[in-house]
């Protein structure tokens, strides 16, 4: 009311205001009703991946929607370090790589098997964290999934 009251002076005036910014829209509210067991078993089962029931109801509904479930903050973490270990992982790799083409110039120290059994390491290393990630996240999308999927 006192956007129209202000708009009406304001045009009495010749003055033009500008349009209202155009707000995103509220997210869809949905409610649910539960019997008082269901609720307690929500609360429990979103507990355990420390989730408010909210968020909980959430992650299932675009799980199923979207295939995009939120992974739980302790999984969550665990990926964090194996991103941070991958990268420094991946800084190993580049000196190595730099170590392998000096030690091929004729008048380096450097062992190239020393070099090369180096490089197989980290590979090995990086192999392991990539699956720990496909764990992770296999076990997060099975946690979703209903039994006739």
């Amino acid at each position: 009311m006192l956007r129209e009251m202000i708009e009406r002076v304001c045009a009495a005036e010749g003055v033009m205001l500008p349009p209202l910014p155009i707000t995103d829209k509220p997210p869809d509210r949905i409610e649910i009703r539960l019997p008082k067991e269901d609720g307690a078993e929500l609360q429990r089962v979103a507990s355990e991946r420390r989730l408010k029931r909210t968020e909980w109801i959430v992650a299932l509904v675009q799980s199923r929607l979207r295939a995009a479930p939120v992974p739980p903050l302790d999984q969550l973490n665990e990926l964090i370090d194996i991103r941070r270990e991958l990268r420094f992982i991946g800084k190993n790799v580049n000196q190595a790589v730099k170590a392998l083409h000096a030690a091929n110039m004729e008048e380096s120290r450097l062992e190239l098997p020393r070099e090369a059994a180096r490089v197989a390491s980290m590979k090995e290393a990086i192999d392991q964290q990539i699956a720990a990630i496909g764990d992770a996240l296999r076990g997060d999308l099975k946690y979703w999934q209903t039994d006739d999927e």
